[in-house]
């Protein structure tokens, strides 16, 4: 395999940031000023505007966003409480379920709780309104969202528990879903072809080859549920540090396998689009790219340097995926990135380092960022 990833645009639409990043230190300059509640509305503002009149009530003490299967509530008073029902119980006692559900509390839970009331799942925070930090608040809400997308659809697979509310979703055409299946099963081919072809080359590159993939795949497809609960995990596994490189590399390898026989109907279950509060995917300003864009971009200039082609295109690569996966951007950011990394698939491995490493110039470089993207 002597040519790049073949790199196509998400089928479901580049995701749009939504935060007000210039409206952040408004929300802490009320917090420093021991205008608490104001600090909190704030804080909901810089979020999503439109949320204060469409989720609260009229004297703006009580808000329930809508978030995938559930809703996250929200109480201003003395007290801030942050309530998010999370799953019913199974009608017989789950005691697999509920060690899980204790283990999340410990991992990788670290703010709020998860805790049992009447049957169903809960997680839980609260605190006095003199302590409800900006950033604390922000995250407690991010957790309780994030670990809800993650689990809800596990624990309702592995041990017949039942949303709390279906969630609000909206399902794609069926041409949709068949070309979203079809490119994912190329992903998964092209991942292990390429990997078979470097591991008898012994040329390396193994974990870049699977980190990149599964964030194309996930980021292609934009999979909810227990689907993207899965792809999220082999992700953090593969990036976890604290283990063997060599196991995690198998332990990806053998995903890959997985993926390539799942479930077709299974998978296209988890093709959607649902109503979300706060996003797996951060907001992430120019300033934001540039900062997670840096080591790659020092990284490939010594191999573009030392002519390590490969190398520089996986570093750039990763870095480009890395950015997609975990944050939404201005869009003439997010589809300067993808038009690049369309332009460079297929293309020799020299080519294709050449494609990226101009557009990392642009983007790294606020002259050209101001003249090829924003001017565009």
């Amino acid at each position: 395999m002597n040519n790049a990833f073949r790199f196509d645009r998400t089928l479901s639409g580049v995701e749009e940031n939504k935060y007000n990043f210039s409206y952040w230190n408004t929300v802490t300059n009320l917090y420093d000023q021991k205008q608490y509640r104001e600090s909190v509305i704030a804080l909901i503002k810089y979020i999503d505007e439109s949320l204060l009149t469409k989720c609260g009530n009229a004297d703006q003490t009580e808000f329930n966003f809508p978030h995938g299967s559930t809703i996250v509530n929200l109480k201003i008073g003395k007290t801030l409480e942050i309530t998010t029902p999370f799953i019913n119980l199974p009608s017989t006692t789950s005691v697999p379920l509920m060690r899980q559900v204790a283990q999340l509390n410990f991992w990788p839970i670290s703010i709020s709780n998860a805790v049992l009331s009447n049957n169903q799942i809960h997680f839980r925070f609260s605190c006095p309104i003199e302590l409800a930090e900006p950033f604390k608040i922000f995250y407690t809400m991010k957790e309780m969202c994030q670990e809800a997308d993650n689990n809800d659809d596990r624990f309702i697979e592995m041990f017949k528990a039942s949303y709390i509310q279906e969630p609000k979703i909206q399902r794609y055409p069926e041409v949709h879903l068949e070309a979203t299946w079809n490119q994912v099963q190329f992903y998964v081919d092209q991942c292990l072809s390429c990997l078979s072809f470097f591991e008898s080359k012994r040329w390396g590159y193994y974990w870049d080859i699977l980190a990149c993939s599964l964030m194309q795949i996930d980021y292609f497809a934009s999979p909810q549920g227990f689907v993207h609960a899965e792809l999220d995990k082999a992700i953090y596994d593969l990036h976890d540090n604290q283990a063997d490189v060599n196991q995690r590399i198998q332990y990806t390898k053998a995903f890959m396998e997985k993926l390539k026989k799942y479930d077709k109907k299974k998978f296209l279950d988890s093709i959607y689009k649902a109503e979300t509060f706060i996003p797996f995917r951060s907001g992430a300003s120019i300033d934001n790219v540039r900062q997670q864009l840096d080591y790659a971009n020092n990284t490939s200039l010594d191999e573009m340097k030392n002519k390590y082609f490969i190398g520089a295109y996986f570093s750039m690569y990763y870095g480009m995926l890395r950015i997609l996966y975990y944050n939404r951007m201005d869009i003439p950011v997010s589809n300067y990135i993808e038009t690049a990394m369309v332009s460079a698939s297929g293309r020799s491995w020299e080519e294709s380092a050449g494609v990226l490493r101009s557009a990392y110039d642009a983007l790294m470089n606020p002259a050209l960022y101001d003249s090829q993207i924003v001017k565009k």
